[in-house]
């Protein structure tokens, strides 16, 4: 602690309190990974989708703390920043369903925003359909969306509420 002193004094850091919080907080980050493994020569692993989901998480809470001041707060205002996931589901008829999901970045949560239905004899689609787009875009304005604890459990509300 003493040294420390000293070496603050000897050789004053030249970075805002900003800087050092977010360096603080990158470090928090790190070692609240659960797939991060390091050796005894210091070399280190970890899954890249957690570090993909971690960096996505942690850029829009930032974001969104840095907008915060100047944005009124809504009841929807925590699912506004989301992932889309395309689940496809097989009916017993030979039917699929291909479902457009979205997961809430900052609770985790899944919903589903449209579906779509193709016969067994349909061919499936090879790019993204442009009517899908445009019904997440007013399915995540609209408010209406149930969210749940799994993809699974939104498919399953998704096909109840039909």
């Amino acid at each position: 602690m003493f040294l420390k002193r000293i070496a603050d004094w000897l050789l004053p850091v030249k970075r805002s309190q900003r800087e050092k919080e977010q360096e603080r907080d990158f470090i928090q980050a790190v070692n609240r990974l659960e797939t991060l493994s390091t050796t005894e020569r210091g070399g280190m692993s970890i899954d890249a989708e957690e570090l993909r989901d971690a960096i996505m998480a942690s850029y829009y809470k930032r974001r969104r703390q840095d907008e915060a001041p100047n944005k009124v707060a809504n009841a929807t205002s925590k699912h506004t920043d989301t992932i889309q996931y395309i689940s496809w589901r097989r009916l017993e008829n030979g039917s699929s369903v291909q479902y457009t999901c979205l997961q809430s970045i900052t609770t985790g949560e899944y919903a589903v925003a449209c579906e779509s239905l193709f016969s067994g004899g349909e061919s499936l689609p090879t790019r993204p359909d442009i009517d899908a787009s445009k019904q997440v875009a007013a399915s995540l304005t609209s408010a209406n969306l149930q969210w749940h604890k799994s993809i699974k459990d939104a498919m399953d509300a998704w096909d109840r509420d039909l």
